[in-house]
């Protein structure tokens, strides 16, 4: 049994008319009058005397409180069923693999407090924004591209690259240098570092190509090999470490701005969710060495 009948048949009821009774549903005459004579049909009795206006039938007056019975119980119904917890699917976050961890596992802490389930993908910045685009990805943390006002953006930090330096290399301690200062320092690759080709422009142009002597997907194992004094390695200032020595390079003016791109049709809810949790990230490691200018 269709509900869109029996409301039609309880109005017609109500207000002894077809007409009215359209309007009442926002309806039109022709579509309530069908409904109401598939309900005739599927009951197999006449619930209207048509022939002295619009009366009830015997059998139609008998449908009445059952009628109502049926529209009550199913508003019952949905009213109750609004109050269980609705299973909802996992906010699905693309994250930039080169986002320090501390920055990782405080978004992921707060969103799982909420109570909403993750699907985490890390994923170049290319990647993310193509997954965005195609509704792959609810939201994504990463890179922001150049243009400034694009919907659904949030900037939420901007950083510069440096040098991180074995602590035995003669620039440790020191804030500043040159690339001429690292022209023969061995150099540990980052794989996913979005700014070693810009980078490698500089240092070219300025006649210094310091050797590669290790590559690593890993900005944790990059640091490592800095630690080891295997080599210095370039990076976002936010990926070093407190006690890591670091010095910005003269020539190589380079940063990056991270934030926040949400999907154009993602809903209120887990929009306001995740930018609340992506308020105050802690972003920038302490220092604890004094630096020296160079």
């Amino acid at each position: 049994m269709n509900l869109a009948f029996v409301r039609y048949f309880l109005a017609v009821a109500e207000t002894g008319h077809f007409t009215r009774a359209a309007r009442r549903l926002n309806v039109t005459q022709p579509t309530l009058s069908a409904g109401i004579a598939r309900l005739e049909e599927e009951l197999g009795a006449r619930l209207f005397d048509r022939r002295r206006g619009v009366v009830l039938t015997e059998a139609g007056s008998r449908l009445v409180p059952q009628a109502r019975i049926i529209i009550d119980a199913w508003a019952g119904a949905r009213a109750e069923l609004r109050q269980v917890p609705v299973a909802r699917r996992p906010l699905r976050l693309g994250l930039l693999p080169t986002l320090p961890d501390r920055i990782v596992m405080t978004l992921t802490a707060r969103l799982a407090a909420s109570g909403r389930t993750l699907d985490l993908v890390e994923a170049p910045a290319e990647t993310l924004q193509t997954r965005l685009r195609r509704g792959q990805h609810d939201a994504i943390l990463t890179v922001l591209p150049d243009e400034a006002t694009l919907p659904r953006l949030r900037a939420l930090h901007r950083e510069a690259y440096v040098v991180a330096v074995p602590s035995s290399h003669v620039l440790a301690g020191y804030s500043r240098a040159t690339i001429a200062d690292l022209a023969t320092t061995p150099f540990v690759l980052r794989q996913h570092c979005e700014a070693h080709a810009a980078a490698r422009r500089v240092f070219a142009h300025h006649g210094a190509h310091p050797p590669v002597v290790a590559r690593t997907a890993s900005d944790a194992r990059a640091l490592a090999l800095v630690a080891a004094g295997t080599g210095a390695c370039l990076m976002p200032e936010s990926l070093t470490e407190a006690t890591t020595d670091v010095v910005a390079v003269a020539e190589v003016r380079l940063e990056r701005r991270l934030g926040l791109m949400l999907r154009p049709d993602l809903d209120p809810d887990a929009a306001d969710l995740l930018r609340e949790s992506v308020r105050g990230l802690p972003w920038m490691p302490p220092r604890q060495a004094t630096l020296i200018a160079h």
